[in-house]
């Protein structure tokens, strides 16, 4: 299906008198209700027509009429992938109809052909998109484009809509004489309409998507159709029907197994890598550190013949040394095979831990090749998780070059992901470490009289808060001062950092840094005998910022953990008058514990806090924000001290 984007140029409207087809006229005289004003345009209608041949080719007839309510510096475009491989666009056509009802057909050459993307070295998929040139409100912009694509999938995904509302969305399809097709509906409740051998959804009055910080992703809030199409099973295009996960790993199985095989080339690599080794974790670290630094390049071809999960073999990979997500896999699975250490490729989707759909088997909700490896019950690391078939399982991604092994991107934990094993793989919740995103701070300072302050502070960053520090190290010389001095000066004003020191701790997975600093206004001296200082304001508060409004979606909350330690020096002639108690709070969201402790020469604040990973419904928004608003006011609390 086409995404509606919004774009921040526009074309000249080049165009001539036409007749429009009949369902854009039909479309057009569609009245839409009242809408936000900053709701730019609504979709009066959009349809997909898929056509299935018994080759497995099929055509897709894409339509979309939609209205301009307000003027806007955006427009609109009409845009559409392909492989250029294995499919074309028969035809793109747009028109727009006026307010006062003039037709105008857009002419071919406004037809912009691309490439889906710049940063792949080999890609075969392309895109075609139409803009909307400048018109008025009220204005009616409608387009109709045929896909032809021959491919060994058998599953389909159709959304509904994108962002704007949508007053009606048809999905169909019909299929070869003894096919049958099998649709789920997610996020909306809707049934098939069967006609003979043509299956159709729809779905009217869709109101537009709600845009708010830190909400699930749009595919959990907006209805969208999984298709699957059950060809004969002896159909001459040997497609296969894929019904459950067992099915799909064995097809999968069936692509990339034999890309990991053991060549002499592999042997003596993993021979070398492992030579100095004393334990089978030993073994597979030094296979994954060497995987890790293959060069990353994504390989896209093939991709509708199966391509995107067969890697290259793994030799091959070796001697070229870069490779894509499925390519790295294959190649550690190979070097671990020759070193007497079993493992399988696992396919999962990177970026959105809650894209896969647990209850809708289909290779197509992968984007991303990792593997799982057996290990024995000494190897004790937070992600490995036992399945009964499959034993004790480490999973791992050797395309994360800054996640060492123990550790998953965060991204893709508690995602669903298969295993890939023949007829004996099975869907798998990879694990959650709950609350290794941690992030340990000590603060030593000395505030003067000025207010002026000194200090040392030391941070070790674990989980995914290492991997993006040690990231941002990879940047460049400055990086890890810059990130220093621009959050320090966010919380105090005019701060500066006087060095900043950085590196990774091998034994832990951790990265610790030392900074010295100083800050001018750190503390403030009132009435020339009280001293007020805030030791919170040092490390950060909590990472979200809840505005005090109703709330339409759910809050996405991602599990944190943090403790702190500072203590600053009180100077000579100053006293405490006064500090805050203790605190404590405990919620279903995470928790948080602060004190204070006042000695003749120090202040130290000691914390802790942690976020629990959660989906908040809207109804308890105004819950968590009063939990996260006490946890920043407790850390911003006061210290006052007096002079003897």
């Amino acid at each position: 299906m086409m995404r509606l984007a919004v774009i921040v140029f526009a074309l000249p409207c080049l165009a001539v008198a036409d007749n429009a087809p009949g369902w854009v006229l039909e479309a057009a005289k569609r009245t839409p209700p009242s809408y936000p004003v900053a709701t730019p345009a609504v979709v009066l209608f959009q349809e997909e027509i898929l056509t299935v041949a018994p080759d497995g080719t099929r055509t897709a007839v894409e339509r979309a009429a939609i209205r301009i309510l307000h003027e806007s510096r955006d427009t609109l475009t009409a845009f559409r992938t392909y492989n250029a491989k294995s499919g074309r666009i028969r035809q793109f056509s747009g028109w727009t109809i006026s307010p006062d009802q003039r037709i105008l057909e857009l002419k071919k050459d406004l037809v912009v052909d691309v490439a889906l993307s710049q940063n792949y070295t080999y890609d075969e998929s392309r895109a075609k998109s139409l803009t909307c040139p400048r018109t008025a409100p009220g204005t009616v912009f409608a387009y109709e484009i045929v896909e032809e694509e021959r491919t060994v999938f058998t599953h389909y995904r159709y959304r509904f809509q994108d962002d704007l509302p949508a007053l009606a969305s048809r999905f169909s399809v019909t299929l070869p004489p003894g096919w049958e097709a099998k649709g789920k509906v997610f996020n909306a409740q809707v049934e098939a309409v069967r006609s003979d051998n043509t299956y159709s959804w729809s779905l009217d009055n869709l109101p537009a998507a709600e845009h708010e910080l830190y909400s699930p992703p749009p595919h959990t809030l907006h209805p969208f159709l999984w298709l699957a199409c059950f060809p004969p099973s002896d159909n001459k295009a040997g497609l296969r029907s894929l019904s459950d996960w067992a099915s799909v790993s064995a097809w999968v199985s069936q692509l990339a197994d034999p890309s990991s095989s053991v060549t002499p080339g592999i042997a003596a690599k993993a021979g070398q890598l492992t030579a100095s080794a004393a334990s089978e974790l030993q073994k597979i670290q030094a296979i994954g550190q060497f995987v890790q630094q293959v060069n990353y390049v994504s390989v896209q071809m093939n991709i509708t013949r199966g391509g995107g999960y067969t890697p290259n073999p793994a030799d091959r990979t070796l001697q070229r040394n870069y490779g894509d997500c499925k390519d790295k896999a294959a190649l550690m699975r190979a070097l671990l095979k020759a070193a007497g250490i079993e493992s399988y490729m696992v396919a999962i989707f990177s970026g959105d831990r809650s894209f896969v759909r647990p209850d809708w088997a289909s290779p197509m909700q992968f984007n991303h090749a990792i593997i799982a490896i057996r290990v024995p019950p000494e190897v004790n690391y937070s992600t490995v998780f036992t399945d009964p078939v499959l034993g004790r399982l480490l999973p791992f991604d050797p395309t994360a070059e800054f996640t060492p092994l123990g550790d998953l991107p965060e991204e893709q934990q508690a995602s669903y992901a298969l295993v890939v094993n023949g007829t004996a793989g099975k869907l798998v919740q990879m694990p959650l470490v709950a609350h290794g995103n941690r992030i340990d701070t000590s603060v030593d300072a000395q505030v003067a009289i000025d207010g002026s302050l000194q200090g040392k502070m030391v941070r070790r960053h674990h989980g995914e808060a290492a991997a993006y520090m040690r990231g941002v190290q990879r940047q460049s010389a400055d990086a890890l001062r810059d990130l220093y001095e621009s959050a320090l000066t966010r919380r105090l004003g005019g701060s500066s950092i006087q060095s900043v020191n950085g590196a990774a701790v091998p034994e832990d997975g951790a990265y610790r840094t030392e900074i010295a600093f100083s800050a001018l206004q750190f503390a403030r001296l009132m009435q020339g005998r009280l001293l007020l200082l805030k030791p919170g304001t040092l490390v950060p508060v909590s990472d979200y910022a809840l505005p005090d409004s109703p709330r339409k979606t759910p809050l996405k909350l991602r599990a944190r953990e943090r403790r702190d330690r500072i203590s600053i020096a009180i100077p000579a002639g100053f006293q405490l008058d006064e500090a805050p108690g203790p605190i404590k709070l405990e919620s279903r969201w995470g928790s948080y514990s602060g004190r204070f402790a006042v000695t003749p020469t120090h202040v130290t604040l000691e914390q802790s806090m942690t976020i629990n990973d959660a989906t908040v419904p809207p109804a308890e928004y105004q819950d968590v924000r009063t939990f996260l608003a006490t946890i920043t006011g407790a850390q911003q609390s006061a210290v006052v001290l007096i002079r003897n």
